[in-house]
């Protein structure tokens, strides 16, 4: 009877323990490649150049997003704070290609642009987007800053 009072005492106290847990994460962007290759995103925030300075970051940790495939981009500050940290009204985004990426060094890489896609977001841009970015562009992005310029289809 004793191990069995025990057993849910051990229950309930690892129930409240790990219900109580804070996230270390305030808020998220979600990031979906819509490509039939894998992709890797970085984006300007505490690890490099900050808009309207485009130049690629020295390397950092990038995510990476297989085929057809999204990943969810934790903030540690709300949406609002972290555009309020970086004292600017806009984020950049880069979109490279992984095999880019493998295939050359990371100064060849950053010397030479070779990314697929910038997004130039404004945290108005963020929202109407729903916390989304998308690779490659959606419509709703067309009037949304990016380099190179958005194609229609």
């Amino acid at each position: 009877m004793k191990i069995k009072n025990m057993s849910y005492l051990l229950l309930i106290t690892f129930q409240l323990f790990f219900s109580a847990c804070p996230s270390q994460f305030d808020d998220s962007i979600m990031v979906y490649n819509n490509m039939e290759h894998e992709i890797l995103v970085d984006y300007g925030y505490f690890n490099g150049p900050i808009y309207p300075d485009t130049t690629l970051p020295q390397y950092n940790y990038m995510h990476q997003i297989s085929e057809k495939k999204s990943h969810m981009i934790e903030l540690y500050y709300s949406l609002e704070k972290t555009y309020q940290i970086v004292h600017r009204d806009t984020l950049s985004f880069y979109i490279f290609h992984a095999d880019t990426v493998k295939k050359y060094k990371w100064d060849e890489v950053r010397d030479g642009y070779k990314i697929l896609k910038r997004y130039d977001l404004s945290l108005q841009d963020i929202k109407q987007l729903n916390k989304s970015v998308y690779y490659p562009p959606t419509e709703e992005m067309k009037n949304m800053k990016m380099y190179p310029p958005y194609e229609e289809k």
